[in-house]
């Protein structure tokens, strides 16, 4: 990084160069993953509990390959009047390790049409050029006495790739000789289609063995790949408010935040098609061909307040954020997830799972005789969304997406402390906290899927209370 002032110009360059490895050794081969409907208890004799799915990779996984990322910025910092600064910048990334798997994609090819008698349209990640950021900033003082702040940004921001999706491309597909999925309750992914009955007891005479899938004839395969035009998502923020003081020991300030995300990861069946009224497999050598695409996005909506009272013992401060969070993708960031049904993903539509409207939080420290410190922090948060599923209901929800919501939570943490000055610049000080003072139950987690006999019950709650003694020497 290279920085040059002049003037009223503060102007920073730089870039990085980095060397990212890819590095995979393990054995893909697997006795399966199954899933049942209920939790009632396997046994034979009992159809009701029978599984109606199953995973399972076979082969060995073993690859490696580098590549190289590069990015660079400019930034400039000016100072336009001692009350007015404006700051511009624009980044620049090109990650090349989305292309990572590309060059076992002719090989793949070959061996599907080997096996298959063609091969599916695999092909290859195209790089991702164009990840241009620009950001811009201000701050403005607009008082003589310089106590209030008008301040303002905006700005692309794009994410990095983290191997994910490379992984289980290369992992599960690349690599793997064999990947099945057998859903009971799918046309596309269920050779006795449509005796759901017929797959599960298929599936019960097998467990916990690899089914014995000779019987099935030509095994259909699952495909997971990336889209050939899979990108970097990214996100447009924005962000005005402003700060001041009231009085010599009031503060205040608020800010909205305003965030857009777009090219977010949703995998999506690309094998399935609609014919009269049913859904079903477009190629039947297929039981899935999940492609991961760039069709999600998300938004976030916030308003942050808070306010501060200070004097000499102490302070006590009060913060306030109204937020809403909507998308169509059922996790954010990194962790996309499959579309509820891949011909219709306004159904994923909803709010997020990290969607709060309300959090109130109440802090504050107060000044004790013989150096002894009282602090505590109060929070309440409302509830967080969940949704309702079912393993019986396919391509489409029992209800909108995290249309149910949890309960209140309430917390809080409380510290003592007791300072002992020494001699020079040595001290040392002993403290005592204590969190979730009140042992609240704060539950998290609900359990959405009408086939649980603990729906709508929380399956994870945070700690109860809570407390630590500690001891400080400074010098």
């Amino acid at each position: 990084t290279f920085m040059w002032v002049s003037g009223r110009h503060q102007v920073k360059v730089g870039g990085q160069l980095s060397r990212v490895r890819f590095l995979m050794d393990i054995d893909a081969s697997q006795k399966g993953r199954w899933s049942f409907p209920t939790d009632v208890v396997f046994s034979l004799n009992n159809p009701a509990s029978y599984p109606d799915q199953f995973n399972a990779a076979i082969g060995t996984a073993t690859y490696s390959e580098a590549r190289w990322n590069q990015s660079l910025f400019v930034q400039d910092t000016w100072q336009v009047r001692p009350d007015l600064t404006l700051n511009f910048g624009l980044r620049y990334d090109i990650d090349n390790t989305t292309l990572v798997g590309n060059d076992l994609i002719d090989a793949r090819n070959a061996r599907y049409v080997r096996d298959l008698g063609v091969a599916p349209p695999l092909s290859k990640v195209k790089r991702d050029a164009n990840n241009f950021a620009p950001r811009a900033g201000f701050v403005w003082l607009p008082t003589a006495n310089r106590l209030w702040t008008i301040r303002g940004s905006a700005g692309i921001f794009y994410d990095q790739n983290h191997f994910n999706y490379n992984d289980v491309y290369v992992n599960q597909t690349l690599l793997a000789n064999t990947r099945v999925s057998f859903n009971a309750n799918t046309a596309t992914a269920n050779p006795f289609w449509p005796d759901r009955n017929a797959m599960r007891a298929f599936l019960a005479a097998n467990f916990p063995r690899f089914p014995t899938l000779t019987s099935l004839g030509t095994i259909p395969q699952l495909i997971v790949a990336l889209a050939p035009d899979f990108r970097i998502p990214y996100t447009m923020q924005g962000t005005v408010g402003f700060s001041g003081q009231i009085g010599s020991r009031m503060s205040v300030q608020a800010d909205y935040v305003h965030s857009r995300g777009e090219d977010a990861i949703i995998g999506r069946d690309i094998n399935v098609v609609l014919v009269n009224g049913q859904y079903v497999g477009a190629d039947p050598r297929y039981t899935g061909f999940n492609q991961v695409t760039n069709l999600g996005w998300t938004r976030y909506n916030g308003l942050q307040t808070r306010a501060e009272y200070r004097s000499a013992p102490g302070r006590i401060g009060v913060s306030y954020t109204l937020a809403r969070a909507t998308s169509n993708t059922l996790a954010t960031g990194v962790a996309g997830t499959a579309a509820t049904n891949p011909l219709d993903l306004s159904i994923d539509e909803g709010p997020t799972t990290e969607d709060r409207r309300h959090v109130v939080t109440v802090d504050g420290s107060y000044q004790l005789p013989w150096d002894f410190q009282v602090s505590g922090l109060w929070r309440y948060y409302s509830p967080l969304p969940y949704s309702v599923s079912s393993r019986f209901v396919v391509f489409a929800r029992p209800e909108p997406r995290n249309s149910r919501r949890g309960d209140n939570e309430y917390n809080m943490d409380a510290r003592v402390g007791k300072s002992f000055k020494l001699r020079g610049r040595m001290a040392a000080g002993v403290f005592w906290e204590v969190f979730n003072v009140f042992n609240s139950d704060n539950f998290q987690a609900y359990q959405g899927s009408l086939q649980s006999s603990a729906f709508g019950l929380p399956s994870r709650a945070l700690p109860k209370r809570r407390q630590q003694f500690g001891f400080r020497f400074d010098f």
